[in-house]
């Protein structure tokens, strides 16, 4: 009876593994990339309204800016708001794309944040305080906030490692494209693809991975 492999069968067999390791070590990555990304999310969400309350609190407001519905926005505390989230502005522009790569949206220097995990933050404020009507706890959205999990580490991505929030004048972030969104701006439409050309629609996925408990399956 034989005992042990030839040479030629270790070979063979080591062959085999190579191949099945290359073909699967692509989706592990991937897999592992996704799981990164909710918990990233939560943890930044977390992060900004808990350095927004703390500084609403401190200096006895009840909105994030003093301006009504329908009112213009001087300004945003964004220097309150960075010494609470320990961040500082970045000193070059923050270029993001659509899923697939594209035209580039650029955030000027200082109105992007480096967090202090690497991750980045840009705000782009609105000139009004958007007036949602009765809306119950939300007091009018009054910027975008864009949030990249990675920084310029990746590829700035919208839906892969880039994502967007409103900021409502409560101190909220409401997740793009989210069910809360929606019943916010009862017409929005658009629903998350990651892998189109199309900027919003990668933002959107922002949405649905809030309303599945913070997990990209997509």
């Amino acid at each position: 009876m034989r005992k042990g492999f030839t040479l030629a069968e270790v070979l063979i067999t080591l062959s085999i593994i190579g191949v099945v390791a290359a073909l699967t070590a692509p989706a592990l990555t991937k897999n592992s990339g996704q799981a990164k990304i909710g918990p990233s999310l939560a943890k930044f969400v977390n992060t900004f309204e808990t350095a927004g309350g703390l500084m609403m609190q401190e200096q006895s407001l009840t909105r994030f800016v003093d301006a009504d519905a329908g009112e213009s926005i001087s300004s945003l505390p964004m220097e309150e708001l960075a010494n609470n989230m320990l961040m500082a502005p970045t000193t070059e522009a923050y270029n993001y794309y659509p899923p697939n790569g594209g035209t580039a949206t650029t955030i000027a220097a200082g109105s992007a944040y480096v967090l202090k995990d690497g991750s980045i933050m840009g705000v782009l404020p609105y000139a009004t305080v958007t007036n949602l009507g009765d809306k119950g706890a939300y007091k009018g959205t009054i910027a975008d906030i864009i949030y990249d999990i990675n920084g310029n580490a990746g590829k700035n991505r919208a839906g892969k490692d880039v994502f967007m929030f409103v900021l409502d004048n409560s101190g909220t972030l409401v997740p793009y494209g989210s069910n809360t969104y929606k019943y916010l701006y009862p017409s929005f439409k658009t629903a998350c693809d990651a892998d189109g050309s199309t900027l919003a629609a990668g933002l959107a996925c922002t949405g649905a991975i809030a309303d599945n408990s913070w997990k990209a399956d997509y």
